[in-house]
């Protein structure tokens, strides 16, 4: 199983972006606690939407990602390919849906149980998606 994630943030004076990534299951609490990790004690770290699917839906979905929101990455260096800005988060959503209907892309939604996403609440998905 891989998961697609997408989370917001927004720094005063700098603007806002959604970062898109993909990530093995078990590597999930890993990479949330990594976020977590770079931002401290003081902010919990959370991610708004993660979908879960197999590893060739996935990269898929991450394409097709880039691909409709190519003119809104600000460039293709590290650390900059995966933020999209200037776009809502009814767009982001739209577009999985999109994806999913043109496109044939098979991906979960995660139950909102787990919403927000933050690394405490991890090892229950990671329990739920080997059940899916």
């Amino acid at each position: 199983m891989k998961s697609f994630y997408v989370f917001y943030l927004r720094y005063p004076g700098f603007g806002s972006s959604w970062k898109c990534g993909i990530s093995g299951s078990t590597g999930l609490w890993s990479r949330l606690g990594g976020y977590q990790n770079a931002f401290g004690p003081d902010y919990k770290e959370n991610w708004r939407h993660i979908w879960i699917g197999t590893e060739k839906q996935i990269r898929l979905l991450e394409e097709k990602y880039k691909e409709r929101f190519a003119d809104k990455i600000i460039g293709g260096d590290a650390g900059y390919s995966e933020w999209i800005t200037n776009i809502t988060e009814e767009e982001l959503l739209s577009a999985v849906k999109f994806f999913r209907e043109e496109y044939f892309i098979k991906c979960v939604d995660v139950p909102e149980e787990f919403k927000p996403f933050t690394a405490d609440k991890i090892v229950g998905l990671k329990e739920w998606a080997h059940t899916i």
